[in-house]
């Protein structure tokens, strides 16, 4: 494990601030710090970085480890993380700035300023509002649209497909998670300053933040020698002994690019320099270093509970804002938003009361050590005392690897002969999908890439769908529903299904196979 401390900031605050003595504060950082250390080391996380602003102040800003786990390259404060959705919070800021101007209102239909907008109900498309895009209570399915990306289709692709997604429920009523309406706004963003979406960001916000290492743009990304690896786990018990490994990933697949194509949803890259000016920002209502560059009405109105999560008889509430969460987080409202890609993991946090705030940056992507951190460290803020999210999920993590739930069918049959499933099959979403038999196994090919996925049986008419690429493994179940004549008539994949696009059915040579 390397570990390169950068800078290391204490200052002296009054004695009614939360995290006030300085040598208190300077005992509660270190003992934060070795936190840090164990949890990574635990986690085999190759590369992390770590700021905490107070007020306007960074007391706290250190970078941990390699830029890959095969690395010698040490992280510095310059060094890139792709901060996946995090990046939510300035396409909303970026809005308002617009809506500062009195280009646009919040309560704007969206198809004044996107004529082409059609979603699946056409109620929805004509009276889905600027603010709609972003609070997430569209009624739309999770992450509907995501895995387009995967298959090859590009952003207008996705969009024009919106039409072919339908709902999961009322639209207002409940919060689902949805990438893709951030699109939508890209678009608005794109056509009111006749400029693109890469450009806005550095002339309203990289720009005056003076972020000199955030950008949202693959190529910059290919090109950076000072970017971290991204990486998933592979985690296994071989004769009782727990291996976690973070395998780096592959930047050049083509399904790498999925950060990039959903930029205004996760596509930023940044350095935790650049983020925690990011963070001062916001914890300072539209402020950064003496320069006003939102007005504090915008910034409340952006860390306003809008769609609400959960709320209790105690008054505890978690709901989205506009492109942040809020939560009560032991009796104090907290704003936050994480953020994964296929192989990093970001966090970035306030608790506007105690003016205290804090980012994670980390270099793998299927894991919640920066969320846990979070809490954990305001904790000890709020109580004195560590919190042990981070160490909890570790061991609970531990004990699923040793103990593995294995799929055991009641009954164990033989699939059909694979000629029975093979043909092509149709979605609205995806167009055309071919199965073949190849050898002794099955061949799903669908998109643009036209790469094959692999099928693996599990029970009868139920395969496990298999993609090696990009750290990618399962993509989910497919099951085929077979009819009288013993031949498949149609198949779901549980994954897509749990978007609401993963029922195909079994098509004639026409011309929705042809002409798609």
């Amino acid at each position: 494990m390397r570990l390169k401390l950068l800078t290391f900031f204490l200052i002296f605050i009054s004695m009614t601030s939360a995290f006030s003595v300085s040598a208190e504060k300077q005992e509660k950082l270190n003992v934060f710090r070795e936190y840090i250390l164990e949890m990574k080391e635990n986690w085999k996380v190759p590369g992390m970085a770590v700021g905490i602003v107070d007020s306007d102040e960074v007391i706290f800003m250190e970078t941990f480890g390699t830029l890959s786990n095969k690395g010698i390259t040490d992280v510095n404060e310059h060094t890139t993380f792709q901060i996946g959705s995090t990046s939510k919070a300035f396409t909303a800021t970026l809005m308002a700035i617009l809506a500062e101007t009195g280009e646009i209102s919040w309560n704007d239909r969206v198809r004044d300023h996107y004529p082409t907008f059609q979603m699946a109900d056409p109620w929805v498309s004509d009276n889905m509002r600027i603010h709609d895009l972003m609070a997430q209570h569209s009624g739309m399915y999770p992450y509907v649209g995501d895995m387009a990306v995967i298959f090859g289709f590009d952003e207008d692709y996705i969009l024009d497909k919106l039409k072919y997604m339908q709902p999961l429920y009322q639209f207002r009523k409940d919060f689902t998670y949805v990438n893709t309406l951030f699109l939508v706004s890209e678009k608005i963003l794109e056509s009111k300053y006749q400029s693109s979406f890469e450009s806005i960001l550095h002339e309203k916000i990289f720009g005056p933040l003076s972020m000199k290492d955030t950008t949202i743009s693959y190529e910059k990304h290919l090109q950076n020698k000072n970017k971290t690896t991204t990486h998933v786990y592979a985690k296994e018990s071989k004769s009782g002994e727990i291996a976690f490994e973070a395998k780096p990933l592959n930047p050049l697949e083509p399904q790498f690019e999925w950060s990039y194509i959903y930029a205004p949803a996760g596509g930023i890259d940044s350095s935790i320099s650049d983020m925690v000016k990011w963070l001062t920002f916001n914890m300072n209502y539209g402020e950064y270093n003496g320069q006003r560059l939102l007005s504090e009405q915008s910034m409340v109105y952006l860390h306003t509970p809008t769609t609400i999560l959960s709320s209790n008889k105690k008054g505890d509430l978690k709901a989205y804002c506009q492109g942040w969460v809020y939560e009560t987080f032991l009796s104090y409202p907290m704003m936050w938003h994480n953020g994964s890609t296929m192989g990093s993991k970001t966090m970035i946090a306030f608790i506007p009361d105690l003016d205290i705030g804090i980012v994670i940056l980390t270099n793998v992507g299927d894991i919640n050590l920066p969320d846990n951190l979070v809490k954990d460290f305001f904790e000890m803020v709020i109580t004195g005392e560590m919190g042990t999210r981070a160490k909890t999920e570790f061991e609970q993590s531990i004990q699923a690897i040793q103990n593995p739930t294995v799929f055991q069918p009641e009954q164990f049959s033989d699939p059909l002969e694979l000629s029975a499933y093979c043909g092509t099959y149709y979605n609205d979403v995806y167009g055309p999908v071919q199965i073949e038999q190849v050898n002794d196994t099955l061949q799903m090919r669908l998109g643009p890439l036209d790469d094959p996925f692999q099928f693996e049986h599990l029970n009868r008419d139920s395969f496990e769908v298999f993609y090696n690429k990009c750290g990618i493994t399962s993509i989910g179940v497919a099951t085929f529903k077979i009819n009288v004549f013993k031949t498949a008539e149609s198949f779901s994949i549980d994954a897509l299904s749990a978007e609401g696009t993963g029922d195909f059915t079994r098509i004639e040579d026409d011309e929705r196979k042809n002409n798609y």
